[in-house]
Formats: C-alpha cells, sequence, structure tokens
C-alpha cells in the first residue's frame, strides 16, 4: 500500500467523502436527485464489485507474495462479514440487503467476473513465458554472438593497434 502515492490517496480519500455524503443525503436527507434511496445493498455490490475488484487487482498483484498475512486477514474479515449479511439477509429478514429473493443465480451473476478474473491473471502470471524459457532452436545463439562479439573486439583491438 505504500506503493500508491499521496496524491493518489488524496484522490482517493476526496472520491470516498463525496460518495458517502450524497449516500447519506440521499438516504437520511431524503435528496430525491441522488437516485439512492430505496437502494439496497445488493443494489450497490451490482455497482462497486467489479471496479473495487479491478481497482485492487494491480495492488494485489505486486504485494500478494511479501503481504500475504495481510491479504489473508482481509479476506477472512471479508468472508465473516459477508457470512454475517448473508445469514441476516437471508434468514433474520434484514430488507436494507435486499439479498431475500436472490437466487444462485444471481449470486453467480454478481461474483463470478469480479473474482474469476483476478484467479486467471495470478495463474497466468505464474506461467513462465517464452522469455523465460527460451526455444530448442536459440539454445545455441548465446554462444554464437558470445564468438561474434570476441571477433568483433579482437577486429577493433587490432585496427587499433595499426594505427
Amino acid at each position: 500500500m505504500r506503493s500508491l502515492r499521496r496524491s493518489h490517496w488524496v484522490a482517493f480519500a476526496t472520491a470516498a467523502v463525496v460518495l458517502l455524503v450524497l449516500a447519506l443525503g440521499g438516504y437520511l436527507r431524503g435528496w430525491d436527485w441522488t437516485g439512492f434511496k430505496g437502494n439496497t445493498l445488493w443494489d450497490w455490490l451490482h455497482l462497486l464489485v467489479l471496479p473495487v475488484t479491478l481497482a485492487f487487482l494491480p495492488l494485489w498483484m505486486q504485494t500478494r507474495t511479501r503481504e500475504s498475512r495481510r491479504w489473508r486477514a482481509v479476506l477472512v474479515v471479508g468472508v465473516v462479514a459477508f457470512a454475517v449479511v448473508a445469514v441476516g439477509g437471508y434468514w433474520l429478514g434484514w430488507a436494507w440487503t435486499g439479498f431475500r429473493d436472490n437466487t444462485l443465480w444471481d449470486w453467480l451473476e454478481l461474483l463470478v467476473v469480479p473474482f474469476v478474473l483476478p484467479a486467471v491473471l495470478a495463474y497466468l502470471s505464474t506461467l513462465p513465458t517464452e522469455v523465460d524459457q527460451p526455444r530448442e532452436r536459440d539454445q545455441g545463439r548465446p554462444r554464437a554472438r558470445a564468438r561474434t562479439e570476441k571477433r568483433s573486439l579482437e577486429r577493433t583491438v587490432a585496427e587499433r593497434s595499426e594505427q
């Protein structure tokens, strides 16, 4: 997280405060022009899951090995929070979640792309590239290149010694 510049944090914090003010105004003050009134957690998930995943994906890709404990903690907290909200939405009747009428298909539609995309990218980033594993026909090229460079250097030295 240290890799983000201060200006990025300021922009992120400003956007978060503006969104919070608009949401609170829409829900609590009745600002109908915001369009927030009547939206449930389900609506917010549809709006934010993919962009948030795409925003954090580069950070996760850069820090997943050295910050693995921190990422695991974030994952555990997220899973526990999700479980609490899901139980509340389905069995305790929390209407603000908007979960009550959603089926497994709805959940798959919401979550497959945002969570499969990072998994596929992480897998692809671990595969060796062509640069990492030269083809068999290229195996002899480093020696040939070294011989050519040696001959060129010998010619240059010989030409300078003749002058």
